[in-house]
């Protein structure tokens, strides 16, 4: 009858592809084709999650790198592939509720990930708005610039058109002199009632204002080939001045208007939050989607163990449990190969010493019949029981050999032994305070956009006493070792956020 069922109700081989994506096995699955259509579904879901989140990245590198999406489409797929095996694998993991710990480290991983990723989709989602932003910024850098530039270069410039404007006027002064004396002397010759004397010919006056007219001459003679000098050089300097703060407001500029990657996109979409709190509310929707649809076939097969009594789990666990009865059976076989390979060794040992103690005491007889002849003195150690009947022919080992090889050896270190329920309970709060801490730190980060100091710590921290929880089963059965680690864990948890704000004061 059950031959019949199966031949007759289970589903065909093809109809188990999708549900191998979400960790099935066949024979199990063939055990319980009512199971079947969950997961198959949930193989889809893997499926589609895995596609998202390549083409989530493919998004993301094609913004910062400035290249299509289309051109990607091989990082599409190694992604893909890479989140779809992964899935895979950590659902075969959670066959049974007991191994739900397993979900942790593809937590971090998909939190870490989903985050990096989120934060460039959500940038590529407000492109718009970053732009206009963006283009406001380089308008105020231009401006900013220009104001520094004027207020570095004028003071210079002013400056040097004064001394060429003094120059000048103190030229422009001694040719009005000179020709307010010649005129003087004109009509002081020309003109009689301009004349003092009123008499017309170039008398006393007429020679005083030519006389004064020719020393100012002479004077604007002597310094005129030096102000054109130094005009000139005021002039060149002007130009140069001139030059520079072209080039360098050009320069500004164009750092104002190159300054458009990734940093001035997150600085821009910052200055957008603060101004319209209702963005920063999408964004971290729209961060919390990605992680969660990341993340969403493990949510989904943890919530089925959770809340449902699955047959193909049972058959799963069964089969699981078989195999460790095998396992157990291979290992007692080992062992007593072992045992018997170790005692055979030990009577090899004792017995090639009890060869070696013969064939010294054999030679020592030889020698003592050399010397001494028939009448030897070896009736000295005839009371003497033989070497080879001192241990009735065999050699045991001795007792310290066996103790040093038993404390080499040390068992309880590496055998597995269940945590004191205290223990358990201080693991969980030391991980617990260390996630606490790198969630914390993270929120910090992307608040402020600031690197905090230890943040890389808290999160190595947090992957180590992650992966300590999967090896001891959630802190439940592990060597010696691993409970000495526990320990440190809770203390890493309680002193390391102390550290992180001592730090950061």
């Amino acid at each position: 009858m059950t031959e019949s069922f199966k031949k007759d109700d289970c589903p065909r081989t093809h109809w188990y592809l999708l549900a191998w994506f979400a960790g099935t096995r066949h024979e199990v699955l063939e055990q319980c084709p009512g199971e079947a259509p969950f997961y198959n579904g949930l193989g889809m879901a893997v499926i589609a999650t895995a596609l998202v989140s390549g083409f989530t990245l493919s998004i993301a590198i094609g913004y910062t790198l400035r290249e299509s999406t289309t051109h990607l489409w091989p990082v599409t797929v190694v992604w893909s592939l890479i989140v779809l095996n992964l899935d895979r694998l950590l659902l075969m993991l959670t066959a049974t509720r007991r191994l739900l710990l397993a979900l942790l480290p593809r937590i971090v991983i998909s939190f870490v990930i989903g985050a990096m990723i989120a934060e460039v989709v959500t940038l590529w989602i407000y492109a718009p708005e970053i732009n206009a932003q963006m283009q406001r910024d380089v308008q105020h850098g231009i401006q900013a610039s220009t104001k520094v530039a004027t207020n570095f270069y004028s003071p210079q410039i002013t400056r040097d058109q004064r001394a060429v404007a003094t120059i000048q006027s103190s030229e422009n002064s001694l040719v009005a002199q000179i020709n307010e004396d010649m005129f003087l002397s004109n009509c002081e010759s020309t003109d009689a009632n301009c004349s003092t004397t009123h008499q017309l010919g170039c008398g006393a006056y007429c020679l005083h204002y030519r006389q004064v007219a020719a020393s100012l001459q002479q004077e604007l003679d002597a310094v005129r080939p030096g102000d054109e000098n130094r005009i000139r050089q005021l002039q060149t300097a002007i130009a140069g001045i001139n030059s520079s703060e072209a080039n360098s407001m050009q320069i500004l500029d164009s750092s104002a208007r190159a300054s458009t990657g990734l940093i001035a996109r997150e600085d821009a979409l910052t200055e957008i939050e603060r101004a319209h709190p209702g963005i920063l509310v999408q964004v971290w929707f729209i961060r919390s989607a990605l992680i969660l649809l990341d993340m969403m076939p493990l949510i989904i097969k943890s919530l089925y163990l959770a809340f449902s009594e699955s047959s193909y789990e049972a058959i799963a666990s069964s089969y699981k449990r078989r195999e460790r009865v095998t396992a157990l059976e291979i290992d007692l076989q080992a062992r007593v190969e072992r045992g018997r390979l170790n005692e055979q060794a030990l009577a090899d040992e004792a017995l090639n010493r009890v060869r070696i103690q013969a064939q010294r005491d054999a030679q020592i007889v030889e020698e003592e019949a050399k010397w001494y002849g028939e009448s030897s003195p070896r009736s000295q150690y005839s009371n003497e029981p033989d070497a080879s009947t001192r241990s009735g022919g065999t050699m045991t080992p001795d007792f310290t050999d066996f103790v040093a090889s038993m404390r080499s050896k040390r068992p309880h270190e590496s055998l597995p032994a269940e945590f004191p329920r205290g223990l358990t309970i201080a693991g969980w709060i030391g991980a617990g305070l260390l996630a606490a801490l790198s969630f914390t730190l993270w929120l910090v980060t992307d608040a402020t956009h600031r690197s905090v100091a230890g943040e890389m710590v808290a999160l190595l921290a947090l992957i180590s006493v992650a992966s300590l929880a999967v090896f001891t089963r959630g802190f439940r059965i592990a060597p010696a070792w691993a409970m000495r680690a526990t320990f440190a864990a809770l203390l890493l948890g309680l002193s390391l956020p102390v550290i992180v704000a001592v730090l950061n004061l």
